[in-house]
């Protein structure tokens, strides 16, 4: 049944143990933690200097270790290995801590952390820098640094909107099958969710060679879907998951009426069930349409397919209508036909394409989009040094719905060069500088050799190492690079890099450049003559600031009814775009119908009757109502340090240092609050016309050395764009009549039973 895979839980986010390495060796990269935290504070605890290594490497395990011994019962640990240097080669620490949740406010944020505080850290060992300790020295250094941050959530704690996290929690999976699934849980539920059973968590169900996976619980969408429907169906109510409760009559001639509708978990789709019927003197007529609605993966979106089977139609008329026919003999006939021709054509037939095609789908759609948007929010600048995670959809497997992804952490390291470089035969490139040349290129990594074609190769010179990430992932962070097995010398043969008649592999390798930078690298174009090469090349670890920020412009998602043209929006303030008024897809007639039809002059070309009348799922056209585009009430931004012992931090707007931790400025006219906590400065960005500023940083390290970064700011004004919409009964019908007429099936005269 749904919900038990994710143990009641709404929303389940499972990252393997090769993602959270990932993550945790990012933490450790980003603002140069290791040693601007660690580091530092362990050389002024020992009193001695500490070079800090140019790279690293992380080991983790989940669940609680057999080798140590830990006092109590402890089920959400991480077992974390640093090995410093090229394969350890200055030495290693190790700690072990646990995973838990700390609910912040201003903003409201459940942070997904490894805890370092006395309660959470349950063992530490170092031996590096001539040290070798146990449960001492580093226990006191990570005590002082008290948290990892992993995922920040933000929530609203309040809320009954299935729409809203209202809650967070985490479960880290130490899988004792034979399988080893280990993983770690993100837990959430949404407004309106009952409590789940964090404990069930036994086995991670990530599907196989991926390193995520999201977990989508059937009934949770339902809880989204049910006011929606009530919304867009006057006068229905929806019982759990997502039934229709009774009968429920619907506008138009010939007493319609929407009899069932059930949305059901089948077979890896979400099965589509509805009945609508129609009457009227001396005739009845039922019809009951079946589908599914499939979630699937193109080009690394979540999109949504829909199908609908043919409808099932029955026509029943009283007797007296049948001895009408055979008194009055092939004229009255012909008018019970077009009574059953107009029955199908003007009611049941664009009725189940209502449901199925504008309404179901619509909705469903709509929930995607609000998953999407759920999943892009968990990246968010809070006042701590949280790593971002990019989730890239790749399968889906139903159960519950779960969702296979590879995950990248995301954050901002120093780029020291990027860019594209045209290499011809035989030259040398500097991934340093971003300098192509010939064999007298002063810092060369790469030589592209050879004349011929498919036999030229690409090779690295003495100095630099070249590692395979076998993947075409581009955006790797600098701590990915990192942990690749790199060698030397290195070559990669021309048919690596592309295929005859296909083009470019575009398989991207890592590279440790000769000045110690670390570069991704990706041949986008190969040519008779040259290369292009995709490159990115990060700093080292050098005393510098930056200035990031969560400035995001966002758009409205409809949600709990809001959207429905014809229940809350007016038709008026709706934008119709009307498709080509031809019915696209065909199903097979009843067999011993005749069809004809009556269309609307905007048909073009000749078409048979027949082929006219056949049944078949086509929509009169899409509705599009305005929605909001809003720039954030508030932007944060914050002074990042690289290897910098942070002294001083001074706030300057258009070149003005700014005084006081709160206060106003004047821009354009403007009056902005702004409110400064140290490295972070907040703006309330209320206007009603585009502005635009510099802000500016001014840093000095602990022996007053002063270096400083700007960023300019340009925020615009409310704006609105639309948005596809769902709409009632009423006006898809109207609009149904509009754009393909009044069809009619006519049937040869039936005998009463």
């Amino acid at each position: 049944m749904p919900g038990t895979q994710l143990n009641n839980y709404d929303l389940v986010i499972e990252f393997t143990e090769s993602a959270i390495r990932r993550v945790v060796g990012a933490a450790f990269d980003a603002d140069n933690f290791l040693c601007n935290q660690i580091f530092s504070a362990l050389s002024n605890l020992l009193h001695i200097p500490i070079q800090c290594p140019a790279n690293f490497t992380v080991g983790v395990s989940l669940g609680t270790p057999t080798d140590i011994p830990i006092s109590g019962v402890h089920p959400d640990v991480i077992d974390v290995n640093i090995q410093l240097g090229d394969n350890g080669s200055i030495g290693s620490f190790r700690f072990v801590a646990v995973i838990n949740v700390s609910h912040l406010n201003s903003p409201d944020v459940d942070l997904i952390k490894i805890d370092l505080s006395p309660g959470g850290l349950l063992y530490t060992q170092i031996s590096a820098f001539g040290i070798n300790d146990t449960n001492n020295v580093l226990t006191s250094v990570l005590n002082h640094v008290s948290l990892i941050p992993l995922l920040p959530v933000p929530v609203n704690r309040t809320s009954t909107s299935p729409t809203d996290i209202i809650s967070a929690d985490t479960r880290a999976i130490d899988d004792t099958s034979p399988q080893q699934l280990d993983g770690l849980a993100i837990l959430l539920l949404f407004g309106g969710g009952g409590p789940g059973n964090r404990n069930g968590f036994t086995q991670s169900f990530v599907p196989i060679n991926e390193t995520g996976g999201i977990g989508i619980n059937f009934d949770w969408l339902c809880r989204i879907i049910r006011p929606q429907l009530q919304n867009a169906i006057p006068g229905s109510t929806f019982v759990p998951p997502c039934n229709l409760n009774g009968s429920v009559p619907l506008s138009g001639d010939h007493n319609p009426q929407l009899d069932s509708l059930s949305l059901t978990l089948v077979d890896g789709a979400i099965q589509i069930n509805a009945g609508v019927s129609a009457s009227d003197t001396g005739w009845n007529a039922t019809a009951t349409v079946g589908g599914t609605i499939t979630f699937e993966i193109q080009n690394g979106q979540l999109v949504l397919s829909t199908h609908i089977d043919d409808p099932n139609i029955s026509v029943n008329l009283d007797w007296w209508v049948y001895l009408a026919a055979g008194v009055v003999g092939a004229i009255i006939g012909g008018i019970i036909g077009g009574v059953i021709g107009a029955i199908i054509g003007a009611i049941l037939v664009p009725l189940v394409t209502w449901l199925a095609s504008n309404l179901l789908n619509g909705l469903i759609n709509n929930i995607a989009a609000q998953i999407v948007n759920a999943l892009n929010s968990l990246s968010l600048n809070v006042n701590i040094p949280a790593v971002g995670v990019n989730i890239v959809f790749q399968e889906i497997h139903i159960d519950d719905i779960v969702i296979g992804s590879e995950v990248h952490p995301s954050y901002q390291a120093p780029i020291r060069s990027e860019g594209y470089l045209t290499v011809y035969n035989d030259q040398w490139v500097d991934l340093d500088n971003g300098r192509v040349g010939g064999h007298n290129l002063v810092g060369a990594d790469l030589s592209w050799e050879g004349e011929a074609v498919l036999s030229r190769t690409l090779r690295t010179l003495c100095c630099s190492k070249l590692a395979r990430t076998g993947s075409r992932f581009f955006d790797y962070t600098r701590y990915e690079l990192y942990e690749l097995y790199y060698d030397n010398p290195a070559t990669i043969p021309e048919i690596e890099l592309w295929f005859p008649f296909f083009g470019p592999s575009f398989n991207v390798y890592g590279v440790e450049t000769s000045d110690q930078r670390f570069s991704v690298v990706q041949v986008v174009e190969v040519t008779e003559s040259y290369i292009t090469i995709r490159y990115r090349t990060f700093e080292k670890p050098i005393v510098a600031v930056r200035i990031i920020s969560n400035y995001k412009v966002t758009t409205e998602v409809f949600s709990l009814g809001r959207g429905i043209v014809g229940a809350d929006i007016t038709e008026e303030a709706a934008r119709f775009e009307p498709a080509l008024p031809l019915i696209a897809k065909y199903a097979s007639p009843q067999k011993g119908v005749i069809a004809s039809t009556k269309t609307s002059s905007a048909v073009s070309g000749p078409r048979s009757c027949e082929e006219m009348g056949k049944l078949g799922i086509a929509t009169p056209g899409t509705w599009k109502v305005p929605v909001t585009v809003k720039p954030p009430k508030l932007i944060t931004f914050k002074a990042v340090t690289e290897n910098f012992v942070q002294g001083q931090i001074h706030w300057l707007v258009n070149k003005k240092r700014l005084e006081e931790e709160k206060g106003t400025i004047k821009i354009q006219d403007k009056t902005i609050k702004y409110a400064i906590n140290r490295n972070i400065i907040t703006f309330e960005t209320n206007s009603d016309k585009a502005i635009s500023f510099e802000v500016s940083v001014e840093a000095n390290d602990k022996n007053n050395t002063l270096i400083t970064t700007l960023a300019c700011v340009q925020i615009p004004t409310q704006s609105t764009t639309y948005e596809q919409a769902i709409v009632t009964w009423s006006v898809y019908q109207k609009a149904f009549a509009r754009a393909f007429g009044s069809l009619e099936i006519q049937s040869t005269p039936q005998v009463p039973q």
